[in-house]
């Protein structure tokens, strides 16, 4: 058909072993695959840039150079479905506390959190082992579970024999975005940052046989003029999911704007994958402009779909989340679900977000929490967009 867009990964090299072409990784004799040593983070650890404000994405300080951003070797599961979720102990903390901290998010998160999720972050980043566990067990190994990281776990098939997989994520915690907005809360350099996002790689996404792959992005931004400003979230994903060898056959975008992109500045693949809406989202049920009607007629479960929803108007923003995570069905569909949700605390000030107090349960930090955490304990990847 000419459309397998989803890149074959390189094969894994190393001083212990020939690199003799094979793609698969094979598990040894314990039948358990390896599992790198825990770390402990500081924030010395953290490169110089990542103390920065945050550069075009995907930035040199996440990715690092070309051989360090290895995609990793892609294992051929079978009867993969999804068992359990596993909150970090970071996590963990703040679900339990995030009610009685909300009103005051920054003293409750300290250097050490902020080191430990972000040092977690980069390190699976750059070593593609530590994005996949394969153990004969379903408890996550102690490798991941002594990490800032969460976990997905799948039960699935792997040359004939029963495993499981474990695929980390970064922790729901402190105000759910860069926590380091902490810092300098009244200023805009970590307010774009997506250095807290952890997303699939190839290797990771365990669940999808089918080469397809699509992203759908309501409230699009992409460069219009100059680059470099940090704000062009729909050619950030493609860069990150591109550099980890998932290149998405169409992109859906919507966005209402008077100044189209400047195609000049685009990737040829990413402008010929291209599907602009010079309009905005609706959040009626099955209207051609909500993005879900979009989904269900394009994707299918074994496609690996992304969708990202962050758009101006509250009323349809928060119709198409509570449609996408009511549906068993839509969420079947999605793989990772970016979503701004606007939260009002002190922290967000700035950017007016603290002109009245947060309503309970809609938009505080605890309304997030509940949204995000139910989602993941359903076996959806969904992360805090900033």
């Amino acid at each position: 058909h000419g459309r397998r867009r989803m890149q074959r990964p390189e094969a894994p090299c190393n001083g212990r072993s020939p690199c003799n072409g094979r793609w698969a990784l094979r598990l040894d004799r314990a039948f358990a695959h390896h599992l790198p040593p825990s770390v402990t983070y500081n924030l010395s650890y953290l490169p110089a840039k990542m103390l920065m404000a945050n550069g075009r994405a995907p930035s040199d300080d996440i990715v690092g150079s070309a051989s360090d951003a290895r995609r990793g070797a892609r294992m051929r599961f079978s009867n993969v479905n999804f068992v359990a979720y596993t909150p970090s102990t970071l996590e963990q903390k703040w679900i339990d506390n995030v009610q009685a901290w909300q009103d005051d998010v920054c003293s409750n998160t300290g250097d050490a959190d902020i080191a430990a999720w972000l040092g977690a972050v980069r390190h699976a980043l750059l070593e593609p082992t530590r994005m996949l566990y394969v153990t004969p067990s379903s408890s996550v190994p102690p490798e991941l579970r002594s990490t800032a990281l969460s976990a997905f776990t799948y039960s699935a098939t792997l040359a004939g024999r029963s495993v499981h997989v474990h695929v980390p994520i970064e922790p729901t915690a402190s105000i759910a975005r860069d926590p380091r907005k902490c810092w300098e809360p009244h200023t805009d350099r970590y307010t774009q940052s997506k250095a807290h996002l952890l997303p699939l790689t190839l290797a990771s996404a365990v669940q999808h046989a089918s080469p397809r792959a699509y992203l759908f992005d309501a409230g699009a931004t992409i460069p219009t003029g100059g680059v470099g400003n940090g704000w062009t979230g729909t050619t950030w994903l493609w860069e990150w999911y591109a550099s980890r060898g998932i290149v998405f056959d169409q992109i859906f975008a919507w966005e209402p704007t008077k100044r189209m992109y400047n195609n000049s500045l685009l990737p040829p693949t990413f402008a010929k994958a291209l599907v602009f809406n010079n309009r905005g989202c609706v959040g009626d049920k099955g209207h051609p402009d909500n993005p879900l009607t979009i989904i269900s007629r394009t994707c299918r479960p074994e496609d690996l779909c992304i969708f990202k929803l962050d758009i101006d108007t509250a009323s349809a923003e928060m119709a198409i989340n509570f449609q996408l995570l009511g549906s068993p069905q839509l969420m079947a569909l999605v793989d990772e679900y970016y979503f701004e949700h606007h939260v009002r605390n002190k922290v967000m000030a700035l950017h007016g977000l603290w002109k009245s107090k947060y309503r309970p349960g809609k938009d505080d930090l605890w309304s997030w929490y509940s949204m995000a955490t139910n989602a993941r304990r359903q076996g959806m990847r969904m992360h805090f967009w900033p």
